[in-house]
Formats: C-alpha cells, sequence, structure tokens
C-alpha cells in the first residue's frame, strides 16, 4: 500500500478501514491502538503481514520511499544496507510510523546506523523538530494508546514485558503477583482486545506476545515503578520450576514447542535466577 492508500484509510469506520484492506492491501495487518470506541481515524495503526522479509515487502518499499523523499541520493543496493533495511523493518514490528521516521533519518545517517541505534528507539524515532504534531513520534503513540489503559492492565502489560519469545496464561499468573488466573485473564483479554498484547491460539494452547516496540516501552515503566527485580525474579523462579516438565519434552516429536515456550526466557532469566539449570541452554536439534 502506498502514501495514497493509506491517506485514503483517514477518517473511516472500523468497517470500512477493513473492507477497503481486504481488497487493496490483503497483506496487511490492522493493528488497533487507542480506546474501545468512536472512529479510528487517529488511533489506527497498520502492521505489515509477514513484517518484512526481504527488500520487496511492502514494509521495505515504504522505507525506501519515504528515504528517497528526504535524502533522493541514497542508495540500499549494498549488500550491507539492504540487509540493515530489512532488519530496520523486521525489528519494529512492521508498523508504518516507525519505518517512516527511521526513514526520515537518511537525510543524515545510513540504513547501517539506523539500525545498530534501533535498542534505543524511542529516542531515535521522534520526527522532526519542526512542526511535530500529536504521535509523530513511536513514543507518543505508545503513550497515547498507555495511558487508555486503568491501572491494573498498566500494571499487567509492564510486568509482560519480562517475557521474551511469549508467554502462556500459567506464566502470566506466576508474575502478576495476584494469584488469581481469572482475574488475570479478564485483564488479558482487555490487553488484546485493546491491541498491546497479542493472542495466537493456532498451537491448540493459547500463547500471548507483545510487539517488541510495546514491550520495550512496558520494560521502562516496569523500571520506573521500580518493580523490575521482584517481577524478573519471579519470572526465573517460574521457569526454573518448569524444568522437569521441558526437559521431558526436550527429545520429543514436541521439542519445538519447548523451545518456543521456554528457552528464550531462560536465556535471559539466569541473572535473576539464584541457579537456573544449565541443562537446558543447549539449542535443540531442528526437527
Amino acid at each position: 500500500m502506498n502514501s495514497a492508500g493509506f491517506a485514503a484509510l483517514r477518517g473511516r469506520s472500523e468497517a470500512g478501514i477493513g473492507a477497503f484492506a481486504r481488497v487493496h492491501a490483503p497483506k496487511v495487518l490492522l493493528l488497533t491502538i487507542g480506546s474501545d470506541s468512536g472512529s479510528l481515524g487517529t488511533r489506527v495503526k497498520l502492521a505489515f503481514g509477514g513484517i518484512c522479509t526481504g527488500t520487496d515487502s511492502a514494509a521495505a518499499l515504504l522505507f525506501v520511499e519515504r528515504a528517497e523523499a528526504v535524502a533522493p541520493n541514497m542508495s540500499l543496493s549494498g549488500q550491507d544496507e539492504s540487509a540493515a533495511l530489512v532488519e530496520i523493518c523486521r525489528r519494529l514490528d512492521g508498523i508504518p510510523l516507525g519505518i517512516e521516521l527511521a526513514a526520515s533519518r537518511m537525510v543524515s545517517m545510513t540504513a547501517t546506523e539506523v539500525r545498530d541505534r534501533l535498542d534505543d528507539r524511542f529516542r531515535l524515532l521522534v520526527g522532526s523538530r519542526r512542526g511535530l504534531e500529536r504521535h509523530q513520534t513511536l513514543r507518543h503513540a505508545v503513550q497515547w494508546s498507555y495511558d487508555l489503559l486503568d491501572a491494573d492492565e498498566q500494571t499487567l502489560l509492564h510486568r509482560c514485558s519480562v517475557f521474551t519469545g511469549g508467554f502462556d496464561l500459567a506464566g502470566v499468573t506466576a508474575i502478576a503477583g495476584t494469584g488469581d488466573e481469572y482475574a488475570v485473564l479478564d485483564l488479558l483479554d482487555a490487553l488484546v482486545r485493546k491491541s498491546l498484547v497479542v493472542a495466537d491460539p493456532s498451537s491448540g494452547r493459547t500463547r500471548y506476545s507483545m510487539l517488541e516496540t510495546i514491550r520495550q516501552f512496558a520494560e521502562e515503566q516496569l523500571v520506573q515503578a521500580g518493580e523490575a527485580d521482584e517481577v524478573r525474579t519471579a519470572h526465573a523462579h517460574y521457569f526454573a520450576a518448569r524444568e522437569a516438565d521441558v526437559l521431558s519434552l526436550w527429545d520429543s516429536p514436541r521439542q519445538r514447542e519447548a523451545y518456543r515456550g521456554s528457552y528464550s526466557n531462560w536465556q535471559i532469566c539466569a541473572p535473576h535466577s539464584g541457579g537456573l539449570p544449565t541443562t537446558t541452554t543447549s539449542t535443540p536439534r531442528q526437527r
């Protein structure tokens, strides 16, 4: 979808946007960020389905279009720059606002330099200082959506930021601090409806995840709330306690499930565990 296509979405209802996308951009995922009712003209963000699998993807083409507008002489033809372009779009979750802001940096940076600074994306992707409007920085766009959450929803979102590679209901309940699975489920349901958490039931058991941009923002809030050490320790203890269950799957046909559900989380929780098992740190064989 080109810039004219995005302009055509302004002021449309949710149903209208969905119908337009199905006809004109079937590979675009609509990501709704904001309140639960009213016109979506100012609160719909778009994420490209498949996000970015190559330089000919929708996300990459948007980046090139915006980059050429501010830096006509820039080049992305080199292997390193092309690889950086794909990585930028992938790490920005295919969110057009983030991609456009990253592309605007091409007036004074290379794609490789932009990519290497995405760990601090909220400072990097701020747009022009002149005429800066609401939602024209990545942080402001996420902050606006976050501010619409109630206190309990905000707290759970913070806490979910400790997971990497996704999580399930049992894991969230373990770090939520309440022990009430149904209360946690209600909060998760609200976060999914507000597009801050993604639910994936494809494996037969629902797994949840956050776009990396959302997760980084939530992690910042967790640190600012002074809860980071407590929640990271609870996260580490939860996965340490699951060692036997996961190892029982390790050499079974469900090995991929064990890897997907636990391996990446084990990698990040060791510093907070007081001694996590080391038997699970080898990467499983591909099947």
